[in-house]
């Protein structure tokens, strides 16, 4: 589906998707003129159905010159499905990402030492700051 001048965009998680009908995603998008009201809206909506699932929702309305103005009135709407997870090793963790990212401990000492001598000297200058008024 081409993207045109005025469109909005919701990205959202089956915890909204399952229980907010396509027709319901326009018809919001319609009334709510800014990006939060909608998300609250959509998010209201869920949870009023019964919510039995976590809620995620990102709006984005597209603007611009570059854009066409022009096209069908249709909505678009489409379901992503998860690749599937053959063992639990090929499951992305937070710990494995960290890891994979943070620099060598040498670095991290030295930036925290760092740190600390930085808050020890803002400490000292507020401390003097007091007992000099």
């Amino acid at each position: 589906q081409s993207l045109r001048r005025g469109d909005t965009l919701i990205v959202c998680s089956d915890g909204l998707s399952g229980l907010v009908r396509r027709e319901e995603f326009a018809q919001l998008a319609a009334e709510h003129g800014d990006l939060p009201s909608l998300c609250s809206a959509l998010i209201n909506l869920a949870n009023a159905r019964g919510g039995p699932d976590n809620i995620t929702v990102v709006a984005a309305r597209f603007e611009g010159d570059g854009l066409p103005s022009d096209g069908g009135d249709s909505v678009g709407y489409r379901a992503y499905q998860l690749p599937q997870i053959e063992s639990e090793s090929d499951i992305p963790t937070l710990e494995n990402e960290v890891r994979s990212r943070a620099p060598n401990s040498s670095s991290t000492a030295a930036h925290l030492r760092s740190l600390s001598l930085i808050v020890i000297i803002l400490a000292l200058i507020m401390l003097l700051l007091v007992v000099w008024r």
